[in-house]
């Protein structure tokens, strides 16, 4: 599956343009696997109408040796290039490290040109160009963690649900982005962030109510919840019923104590 298609797909449907990539660094392929279809690395391939063999060095001349050259030497956020047919294509090139590693084509318009239609597009391109190679770095940490992300995840949450934490503090840990984490999250443990995280506290909070002599409201407070009310709400929306009716209904005898002990 070429996971970055649907990106360039909404793309394409917002801006009414067709996307072609020059790969410069292999940046768009994890572990041999492309991360979008290949036939978009070749103008011939998105525009098959408009660019023929006939010319064809022409074009590598035009859209690849003069692109990059231009590139090398300016480092702009995108420009217009012409190409030997008299179409226009917006071009935004994207680093890596520092260096270019994916060029990012948008086109083609044929003369006369909507000129606030493109001015919007080179506005978007550069944005999302970059986009896609942090994309890119974020599918090749989820490669080299493998199967363990669900356990890295689970991990954090045990060891962090008693302070006050949230999704961007499991990105970090992650090296991932934000929203990145919210879908590796949701793909690998069937939850929020926040779900996981709840479920967590009221785990906790339900062994303190059995087994400790602890008040309900320092309970809230080992648990990582800000207040005794957020506690209560957020007990009575799990439980169906309040803390403090929990600890006075609970069977505290040993075996309870291990079926409560099940996260």
């Amino acid at each position: 599956m070429h996971d970055l298609e649907p990106t360039l797909q909404a793309f394409e449907r917002q801006t009414g343009c067709t996307l072609t990539l020059h790969d410069r660094m292999h940046v768009l392929v994890v572990d041999d696997r492309p991360l979008v279809n290949p036939e978009r690395h070749s103008h011939r391939k998105t525009f098959p109408g408009e660019c023929g063999l006939e010319i064809r060095d022409v074009c590598i001349q035009r859209c690849d040796t003069e692109v990059d050259a231009q590139i090398a030497a300016q480092r702009p956020r995108c420009f217009r290039k012409i190409c030997p047919r008299g179409l226009t294509e917006i071009v935004a090139p994207a680093y890596r490290s520092g260096v270019q590693g994916v060029t990012v084509f948008a086109g083609i318009w044929r003369p006369p040109l909507d000129e606030p239609a493109l001015r919007s597009i080179e506005l978007l391109l550069p944005v999302f160009a970059a986009g896609l190679v942090v994309a890119a770095a974020d599918f090749r940490t989820i490669a080299r963690s493998g199967d363990t992300l669900a356990d890295r995840i689970h991990e954090f949450i045990a060891l962090n649900y008693n302070r006050p934490v949230s999704t961007s503090d499991l990105a970090s840990s992650l090296c991932l982005s934000l929203t990145r984490t919210c879908h590796v999250v949701r793909e690998h443990c069937g939850a929020t962030f926040e779900h996981l995280l709840m479920q967590q506290r009221i785990h906790h909070a339900r062994l303190y109510l059995r087994n400790s002599s602890y008040r309900i409201g320092e309970i809230a407070q080992l648990c990582g919840f800000s207040s005794f009310e957020h506690f209560n709400r957020a007990f009575r929306k799990c439980t169906d019923t309040s803390p403090s009716r929990f600890r006075k209904c609970t069977d505290t005898s040993p075996s309870r104590f291990r079926d409560a002990a099940q996260p």
